[in-house]
């Protein structure tokens, strides 16, 4: 049939690699669109139309990922579920905290407590306390 168009082999072949590579062309966003979920066809369609293939990679690099949308989703119900009214745990109030930090007390200099009846101790020498059952990383968080 094309030979009537004085087409040879050569010339089909030239013909069939360029219309290769322009549907290559316009087939690279189709794909992309396919990985994130959207339509394989009506993104192959739009980018034959839109004859700017790059453009189109920009419209859906900025577009949400379906996929991922969905896949979010069902961990959310799973998480709802798992974490239903019923698993809701009730902690006890924390202990009130100290009037004074550490950052808070005053410095004492060193002629100043050699002359006071208190002795000068380093932090070092107190007593070795245990760590509380809870640390802050425990408590629920409040919204």
């Amino acid at each position: 049939m094309l030979a009537v168009f004085g087409f040879g082999g050569l010339e089909l072949l030239v013909l069939l690699l360029a219309g290769t590579l322009i549907f290559g062309f316009f087939y690279s966003p189709a794909i992309q669109a396919k990985r994130r979920g959207y339509s394989f066809f009506v993104w192959l369609v739009t980018g034959i139309l839109v004859y700017n293939p790059i453009y189109l990679l920009v419209v859906l690099g900025v577009s949400p990922h379906r996929k991922r949308q969905r896949l979010r989703e069902r961990f959310r119900r799973e998480l709802d579920a798992k974490l239903g009214p019923g698993a809701a745990v009730s902690l006890p109030a924390a202990g009130l905290a100290p009037d004074r930090s550490l950052g808070d007390q005053p410095t004492i200099p060193l002629a100043t407590a050699a002359a006071t009846d208190e002795p000068l101790r380093s932090i070092g020498e107190a007593a070795t306390v245990l760590p509380q059952a809870r640390s802050l990383g425990d408590e629920a968080t409040r919204h």
